[in-house]
């Protein structure tokens, strides 16, 4: 027993209290009930007595040690059975994209959950094994004995039922002689109760015994520092609910109180603030981030306290300002954070932290467009992480993965797959499983494969995709007709035809087992499927999957899928008219409009296409009567709201060529110009006002226009050497030096 005399202080006044490391005889020894000692103030009554308890150095960590293994493992039961759940939910979902999609994201989020859980559960260990047993009711006492003899929480949770705790309380308030300890017991009861209850994420259920507690301290008037706390932790439950209106309420109450009774350095003060920031952050109303973060800047500015806390909330201002698309006022709160995390980096949690800053302020930069800025901020964040971080460390592989992004958008493809290479390399390796966050990393670099026309590459990383879609999700998962598509695109690009034919064999196949399939996605697969057989030189299977869309397109109640197939019926045509004939071409084309102008309103672009590709294959055919009038009507459909659209364009042109042969030079031109002023560098467009030049005498015009349209990329030798109309041209050296280049390039 001992007494402490504080000669300035009075009843109420907060102390703080330091305990030393070993006892007098030179033993090392740790506090038990630290929690109890974190916030003491002076006692109205000189009696009360405040209970210190120590135990050998290491003795406390042993049994938080013993309390973690149990809480992680049932943390990961409890989670798995949900996990387990939604997979089986997916599985039975046949179709739904919608339903399965909001699964999946339910699903990733329930899997962060599990992690952030068990990072918590070594400070639930921690604050059951500092639970001074003797002093503790029997309540509690039993909740702890039944978490280690039964191994699980269960029954810890059961025991401790809202009925029995308030039970408890209403028996504890019957008592005059120790009330007060008792009802405070009930409290320490509720509080056991909310760290059981951190990994199985019940928020509802924490809220109520923080209620209980609150109206516990109000009824009879317990410390109000820590009810703050208490207002404090309930504000963040809340958030967490999405209750922001609610959690504001609270965090503003915890403010209140500390505002009174402490000083505006405290940093439990700064620290509530900051959790009123985290609120406003959460709710988007970035605008009250700010004013917040800047009661904390102002405070500790005046006050010459430099450290951590004024880094993080320069960097929370600054990510709030990104988020309202200023990323130049963010700049100076930056700069002004790096400037002081840079000469306080004393660990590796202030490297880390300071790394996350670096990469912050590249991200304003790259918002900007600003990218040779940007690059050195990224550069120095990986730089900072490779330093202080595992190179197995899967932090590092999504350090990687930002900074090919970054360099994606700056079209830096070499380096992006450079980066994107070895973040891959680093899950690939990790003790952790990672499959999804490898998926998409995987889809990424096929992509920049893609990009340098790597086809080989990118298909050895689609099979590696491939095998984890087998591993994590059952055999009639939506995801395996879709990577079977892009697998046989590439088959396609390496030449590999046969491949290519059975990947979108196996997406059939998908679509043929379940009834409620996308028409949509059917008919692009017939597409496929006809594309590679024209490939093959199979015209007669080809032609059989062109009459499947025809059929599914025309069935009633496909409304919703009209442009898809229209979309495709343009791919089919253009295929057919390269690897058939333009007859086989237009009489898909003429089996294809009436379908359109059934179902499209007159004045629809899509309409506009269909016109201007049948009018297109008649002019080709010579047939420029009958073009005529197609490419008429097309052009008369009202395309303000897209000028630019580049079928237009095609339409302007191909009517202008098709008056040209007509004998209508002066509309030609009118036509001609209507094009270039949409889209001035088409071949076509060139090739077709040579040919109008020409008609009207114009040698030069026409060979500018000729010289023109090779320079643009046309490259057919055999219309420029046989087209009657350019007869007149043919002895003109510009025009034989033409002919004479593409024959060296050589076409034909």
């Amino acid at each position: 027993m001992f007494e402490l005399h504080y000669s300035n202080k009075k009843a109420g006044d907060l102390v703080k209290l330091i305990i030393g490391g070993t006892d007098n005889a030179g033993k090392k020894i740790e506090v038990v009930n630290s929690k109890q000692l974190e916030i003491l103030r002076i006692p109205a009554n000189p009696d009360d007595i405040l209970e210190i308890i120590v135990c050998p150095a290491g003795s406390r960590d042993a049994a938080a040690i013993r309390f973690y293994g149990i809480l992680s493992t049932s943390a990961n039961e409890d989670y798995n059975k949900r996990i387990n759940d939604i997979e089986r939910q997916i599985r039975q979902l046949n179709g739904d994209q919608k339903r399965v999609k909001q699964l999946e994201e339910q699903l990733e989020a329930l899997r962060k959950e599990r992690d952030d859980a068990l990072k918590k559960v070594e400070e639930q260990a921690q604050f059951i094994a500092s639970i001074n047993k003797d002093r503790a009711s029997e309540i509690v006492k039993k909740a702890i004995e039944l978490i280690e003899t039964n191994k699980d929480i269960q029954h810890a949770l059961e025991l401790l039922d809202n009925i029995k705790l308030d039970e408890a309380y209403l028996d504890a308030q019957g008592k005059k002689i120790k009330a007060e300890a008792e009802i405070k017991q009930v409290i320490e009861g509720y509080k056991l109760k909310i760290s059981l209850l951190q990994d199985k994420k019940d928020i509802p259920e924490k809220i109520i015994c923080y209620e209980k507690i609150i109206n516990i301290f109000i009824e009879n008037q317990f410390d109000l520092l820590e009810l703050s706390t208490i207002y404090d932790q309930v504000g963040i439950e809340y958030m967490r609910q999405f209750k922001y209106e609610t959690a504001v309420e609270m965090l503003t109450k915890a403010i209140e109180i500390k505002r009174k009774m402490l000083l505006s350095t405290d940093a439990s003060l700064l620290d509530s603030y900051l959790h009123l920031s985290w609120i406003f952050n959460a709710a988007k109303n970035y605008s009250a981030v700010l004013s917040t973060n800047q009661i904390v800047i102002d405070t500790l500015k005046k006050y010459k306290m430099i450290e951590w806390r004024l880094v993080d909330t320069y960097r929370l201002s600054a990510e709030a300002l990104l988020k309202l698309k200023e990323p130049k006022n963010a700049l100076p709160y930056l700069k002004e954070a790096l400037d002081i995390a840079k000469t306080t980096q004393n660990t590796k949690s202030d490297a880390m932290k300071l790394s996350i800053i670096l990469e912050i302020t590249g991200k304003v930069y790259k918002e900007m467009k600003q990218y040779e800025q940007a690059l050195p901020y990224y550069e120095e964040s990986i730089s900072m992480k490779e330093n202080v971080l595992d190179n197995l460390n899967p932090g590092l592989a999504f350090a990687y993965d930002d900074m090919s992004k970054f360099l994606l958008e700056t079209e830096n493809i070499g380096r992006a797959i450079y980066y994107e290479e070895k973040a891959i390399n680093i899950l690939e390796k990790s003790r952790t499983p990672h499959d999804v966050r490898l998926i998409n990393l995987y889809t990424n670099l096929y992509n920049h494969y893609g990009i340098f026309k790597y086809y080989q590459k990118a298909l050895d990383v689609q099979h590696k995709v491939l095998q984890k879609y087998e591993k994590l999700y059952p055999s009639d998962d939506n995801r395996f007709p879709h990577l079977y598509r892009y697998i046989a695109e590439n088959y396609i690009l390496t030449g590999d035809y046969s491949m290519a034919l059975g990947c979108h064999e196996n997406a059939l196949a998908y679509y043929n087992s379940i009834t409620d399939h996308n028409r949509s996605f059917v008919a692009g697969n017939y597409k496929d499927l006809a594309g590679v057989h024209l490939l093959l030189g199979d015209i007669s299977n080809a032609m059989m999957y062109f009459e499947k869309i025809l059929s599914l397109a025309d069935s009633p109640g496909n409304e919703e899928s009209i442009f898809v197939f229209y979309n495709i019926a343009i791919q089919i045509t253009n295929s057919v008219m390269s690897k058939v004939s333009l007859q086989d071409a237009l009489e898909y084309q003429l089996k294809t409009l009436p379908i359109l102008e059934s179902r499209l309103d007159p004045k629809n672009q899509y309409l506009l296409n269909a016109l201007h590709m049948t009018g297109f294959i008649y002019m080709i055919l010579s047939d420029y009567h009958t073009a005529l009038g197609y490419l008429e009507k097309a052009v008369d459909i009202d395309t303000s709201k897209s000028k630019n659209y580049g079928y237009l364009a095609f339409a302007y042109n191909n009517l202008g060529y098709t008056l040209t042969h007509l004998n209508r030079g002066v509309e030609s031109e009118k036509y001609f110009n209507l094009s270039e002023n949409i889209s001035p560098r088409n071949s076509w467009l060139y090739r077709n006002k040579a040919v109008w030049y020409a008609t009207q005498n114009r040698k030069k015009e026409a060979l500018d226009a000729l010289e023109k349209a090779v320079e643009l990329g046309y490259n057919d030798l055999a219309w420029l050497t046989n087209i009657e109309q350019l007869n007149i041209l043919r002895m003109e050296e510009r025009y034989v030096k033409l002919v004479n280049k593409l024959k060296a390039q050589g076409n034909q």
